[in-house]
């Protein structure tokens, strides 16, 4: 998973050059497809039983979208205080992806949760 980042990082920084945009898209929905899987093949994989799998996963999951509820707001309130157009809004997402390494690099530690 904390590979996918990199390719995060790219494809958000090429969306700078919109001339190439659709292989930054492309390059971008492969690497969320990927953010995705492993978001939700980590509940089975680091719980014990099927009943602590589901309690991470509501719990998570109802956080998770919360917060990607809030993305496309922030986003667009980013986007309409900016005189740059695209430029603020991709380099607040470009920062976020640090938040992501660093979660996703917990994550995937080898371990179970008690």
């Amino acid at each position: 998973m904390p590979l996918i980042v990199p390719s995060n990082i790219v494809g958000i920084s090429g969306m700078l050059l919109p001339k190439l945009a659709l292989i930054w898209s492309i390059l971008l929905g492969r690497s969320t497809g990927g953010v995705i899987v492993f978001a939700l093949a980590i509940f089975g994989i680091r719980t014990h039983h099927h009943g602590q799998a589901a309690a991470l996963s509501g719990m998570a999951q109802s956080l998770g979208y919360l917060l990607a509820a809030l993305g496309p707001a922030a986003i667009g309130a980013v986007h309409g205080s900016s005189n740059n157009g695209w430029t603020e809004p991709l380099i607040l997402l470009l920062a976020l992806q640090i938040v992501q390494f660093i979660s996703s690099w917990n994550a995937a530690r080898p371990r179970l949760l008690d």
